[in-house]
């Protein structure tokens, strides 16, 4: 099968689930017969630990059939980039690991934000046999501060230096974002107020970036409980044990419409096109339900489950 070649951004607030989302899609379209490279930034193994796997680190790996798997920092991404350079490692250690340079390298603006998004371009630029190694790439994002900064930085850099190699490489990953063939922001929020605000948040970004955004993941989603249900159980509060459980559902039904107020008020756009996942109970998915999860994202319009 011939995939057109796509890069997947993934972010939203911190907790809401965005590792799990990335993963979910890298291993959907990786059962399709995709090529896929899943890369984290600055991770710290959550991938590797939710796949059940050994750490990866910044060395790619094949992880399962037709899915690569990375760990991105900025640290190791300037090491590659100079060394792709300079080409002698001797050099780059005596420049490059010098405190005093680190210390001043650490002051200049968006040069590790630059230098890991400089990895994702570099690796989607790949050739096999004369296509793309990977048919898509996708981006465990961090949390929305730090992936904001990311998304920021080559515009930033690109509209306060002058023209030089930095600039050139700026403008070739403002491109990279901006490709609407080619690029998407998958924003994720769980039906909760904070999440929800960033969310709105990373969707403003988006346009004014501009960038090409997916449908709102909204992660966690409870089913609504029917009038029935609740009219059902009302009699169970007259029973010594189990009493509290009409109280229990009655609240959890409660934040559930609650949550919806907040979706409508911030997001009311992005709504007729979200995409709900459901609260799993205990967390714990293998890699089968990875796969089921992930294609809700990927093929929403042949996954027959909408809104819970």
């Amino acid at each position: 099968m011939d995939f057109p070649q796509h890069l997947h951004l993934v972010t939203g607030k911190g907790g809401v689930g965005k590792t799990t989302v990335a993963t979910a899609m890298a291993a959907s379209l990786a059962r399709d017969g995709a090529q896929v490279l899943l890369a984290e930034i600055n991770g710290g193994d959550r991938v590797p630990n939710l796949l059940g796997i050994e750490p990866v680190g910044y060395a790619m790996r094949q992880v399962f059939d037709n899915l690569y798997v990375m760990d991105i920092t900025s640290q190791e991404a300037l090491k590659e980039y100079v060394l792709l350079i300079i080409r002698i490692e001797a050099l780059y250690k005596a420049v490059f690991e010098n405190r005093l340079v680190a210390s001043f390298l650490r002051l200049l603006p968006a040069l590790g934000e630059l230098t890991m998004l400089g990895k994702i371009w570099y690796e989607l630029q790949q050739r096999r046999h004369g296509r793309p190694r990977f048919d898509a790439v996708v981006v465990d994002l961090p949390a929305t501060g730090h992936a904001r900064a990311m998304l920021e930085a080559p515009r930033a850099v690109r509209d306060s230096i002058g023209a030089g190699p930095m600039w050139d490489n700026a403008e070739k990953l403002d491109a990279m974002l901006k490709d609407r063939s080619l690029t998407s922001l998958h924003v994720v929020t769980t039906p909760e107020e904070m999440p929800i605000t960033e969310a709105q948040e990373l969707l403003a970004l988006a346009q004014k970036l501009p960038m090409t955004c997916a449908p709102l993941i909204i992660n966690q989603q409870t089913a609504p409980l029917g009038a029935d249900l609740l009219h059902a159980i009302e009699p169970w509060r007259r029973d010594t044990v189990l009493h509290q459980v009409p109280d229990v559902l009655a609240q959890r039904e409660q934040r559930r419409q609650d949550a919806e107020v907040f979706l409508q008020a911030l997001v009311p756009d992005a709504l007729p096109t979200a995409i709900r996942l459901p609260h799993i109970l205990g967390g714990a998915l293998d890699l089968n339900a990875l796969e089921a999860l992930g294609a809700r994202i990927t093929k929403p319009a042949t996954v027959g489950e909408g809104t819970p």
